[in-house]
């Protein structure tokens, strides 16, 4: 069990390190004046919006304590960082607009439907997400190391690609590229983006 425990570990870790890069490539390689992270958790890539123009970037998440641990860690970023604390399963509430929007492990939560339907609010430019998908039974390894990615295994939901990319086709939004990233345990992190552009009536 020990042993179990401990692989369990270094794959969440793995993940992670998979993760904050990926965002690192989000933030950098397109510099909006405005960005939103839903589900930004406690923070991962904040670090990269120093070395960006984004004027502003909005943190949302239902968590307050990661909101809190956000802004506790990345004290430089002053008035860039604006937090958040909101259901977004809830459709009724407000959300402002946003050029670009990173949205990570954020889709299993909230579903395809509840995050198309918000982003109609936010009205981004550019949308890049992640996905998480894999070949076992399991969606996510049982570890100590992350909470965050357990209460994603607690409430999955499986996302597909084909009906994402076609709700989004739905609201305006063209597919504009993907990376896939092999991860430990057979899994692996699949990156959409999307563009926004206007409906042909």
């Amino acid at each position: 069990m020990k042993n179990m425990k401990s692989t369990c570990a270094i794959q969440m870790f793995a993940n992670c390190q998979v993760l904050n890069q990926i965002m690192c490539r989000q933030i950098v390689s397109n510099p909006f004046p405005s960005l939103m992270i839903l589900g930004v958790a406690g923070s991962n890539g904040l670090e990269y919006i120093q070395e960006t123009d984004v004027k502003i970037v909005y943190g949302v998440d239902i968590n307050e304590t990661y909101l809190k641990a956000c802004q506790s860690r990345f004290p430089e970023l002053k008035d860039r960082l604006r937090l958040l604390c909101r259901n977004v399963s809830d459709i009724d509430i407000s959300l402002p607009t946003a050029d670009y929007v990173i949205a990570n492990l954020f889709m299993e939560y909230v579903g395809i439907d509840i995050f198309t339907m918000q982003l109609l609010k936010i009205s981004p430019l550019h949308v890049s997400c992640v996905i998480q998908k894999n070949r076992e039974e399991a969606f996510v390894s049982q570890s100590p190391y992350m909470n965050s990615f357990k209460e994603i295994s607690a409430i999955h939901r499986d996302i597909s690609e084909t009906k994402l990319t076609d709700s989004m086709e739905n609201i305006g939004y063209r597919f504009a590229g993907k990376e896939k990233y092999c991860l430990p345990g057979n899994k692996s992190f699949i990156q959409l983006e999307y563009t926004y552009q206007k409906i042909e009536v």
